[in-house]
């Protein structure tokens, strides 16, 4: 009896789009939008706008560009590159977004945002911090240990719950906004680049490279369903993809339009010491419901970025088993809850602050190669074009990774010169997109002179990343 199926009906497709919604929405997707709300202020609708679509659109877009692509690893994803490149590039994605930064994040997210608020002034901090994050990482690991559940615990039960809880304080805001967003002050890098300013704030959520890799986690569940083809594949995927950009776009207007009426209950000093917007929800749930409030945020909060932590665990893991064969998804599962549990001691603005120049290197390459395969499905398209053109991207996506830095390294003598050089001679730069135009410029260039249209990505060809050692 064959039972298996060729589309996914609409049950199916709110099931996977509620899978991908949770996910996505985590830590950053909480406290970047309510943050540049209120750093916007009246201009708080242009910059949501740009904010959902680095944050939301793109993300969508990387799953329905790995489906295209006949791959739902990331390391076969990037293959276009060359191999010991795109192996790099794999390996730093899922470091970046799995346990250096993106999963250390979740737990101090967590505490920062729902409980630091109960322990201000307390000179027990730390330890405090030091005792949550232990707590959370256990029960990260007891939810991951088992990753076919995955769909259970992340897609039926904690997306629905954490969606309660957080309307609940969103509903309130619409119904009683604390002020007029349009008597709400400006931030002097909103004023005149709203719309650029709210497209890089949309890169902080991490969810475009998170997008390459929990591509296989999605690609797989519905080819579990029984279907095969990769462009119908790529139809669920988007079908799954317009849930999570229906209900993640109107949280993040909901959250922003939040952040730009809090202004009239914030301390005068709030921008310059919490970049974060964990302070800002604290102080509107307790305008709004008291001290149940800050409690009703935190358990927000707790279960957003557990869940997210759960996903990240799981995909990680299965996609470094994938490149180390001889390793067991048991091995890679222990490690990353270790090495996270452990980064997560530092705070989470400290782990914000380490991620930056990482994310705007990475992030314009992950962008240009998920339009990259979007145009390979429709044109022939040699891999020298990919190579050529992820090429130039990378070279001035350096400006960005520098500008990012810690300031220790801009203040050096070389660093500082090309950065003031660029300042004056590159497109665009001011607004952090110095690599749009070249990259732009270097595919036209490259389809016309290098491509070779029998070339064309044969789906399946070598896998020799099992090969490669570090």
């Amino acid at each position: 009896m064959d039972n298996k199926v060729t589309t996914l009906n609409f049950r199916q497709s709110l099931v996977f789009g509620s899978l991908l919604f949770g996910l996505f929405f985590g830590a950053g997707n909480i406290i970047f939008p309510v943050n540049m709300g209120e750093q916007s202020g009246a201009n708080w609708f242009i910059a949501a706008i740009a904010f959902v679509i680095t944050a939301v659109g793109l993300p969508v877009i990387a799953v329905i560009a790995s489906a295209l692509s006949g791959e739902n690893k990331l390391q076969y994803f990037a293959k276009p590159m060359g191999k010991k490149i795109s192996f790099i590039y794999a390996l730093l994605v899922m470091l970046m977004i799995g346990p250096l930064f993106a999963i250390p994040r979740t737990a101090t997210a967590s505490f920062e945002v729902g409980l630091n608020p109960f322990f201000l002034n307390n000179h027990n901090i730390n330890l405090y911090l030091f005792i949550f994050s232990f707590v959370f990482f256990i029960l990260v690991f007891i939810f991951s240990y088992k990753p076919q559940k995955i769909i259970d615990i992340i897609g039926r039960f904690l997306t629905p719950l954490f969606l309660l809880l957080i309307l609940a304080i969103i509903i309130r805001t619409f119904i009683n906004p604390i002020q007029n967003p349009a008597s709400s002050n400006i931030a002097i890098n909103y004023q005149n680049n709203t719309f650029s300013k709210g497209l890089l704030d949309g890169f902080q959520t991490m969810d475009l490279t998170a997008g390459v890799v929990f591509a296989s986690t999605i690609i797989s569940n519905i080819q579990a369903t029984g279907i095969k083809d990769r462009k119908e594949i790529a139809k669920s995927s988007a079908k799954a993809g317009l849930f999570t950009i229906i209900a993640m776009a109107f949280i993040y207007m909901a959250l922003a339009f939040l952040g730009a009426t809090s202004q009239a209950i914030l301390p005068t000093d709030l921008a310059s010491d919490n970049n974060n917007g964990g302070l800002i929800l604290s102080l509107v749930s307790k305008y709004y419901f008291g001290s149940f409030g800050q409690i009703l945020l935190a358990a927000i909060v707790i279960i957003a970025c557990l869940k997210t932590a759960i996903g990240l665990i799981v995909s990680i893991s299965q996609a470094f088993k994938d490149i180390f064969p001889k390793t067991s998804y048991r091995f890679w599962q222990v490690l990353f809850v270790i090495v996270s549990f452990l980064i997560s001691i530092l705070g989470l603005n400290k782990i914000i602050s380490l991620s930056l120049p990482f994310l705007m290197f990475l992030y314009p390459l992950t962008i240009v190669l998920t339009f990259l395969w979007i145009l390979r499905a429709f044109v022939p398209m040699s891999d020298l074009v990919f190579k050529i053109t992820l090429g130039v991207t990378a070279i001035f996506s350096i400006n960005d990774l520098l500008t990012y830095s810690p300031q220790s390294i801009q203040n050096i003598s070389f660093i500082k010169t090309f950065l003031n050089w660029s300042k004056s001679n590159i497109l665009l730069v001011d607004l952090g997109l110095a690599w749009v135009i070249p990259a732009i410029i270097a595919l036209v260039i490259a389809l016309i002179l290098f491509n070779k249209k029998e070339s064309r990505y044969k789906i399946g060809e070598e896998k020799a990343f099992e090969k490669l050692s570090i």
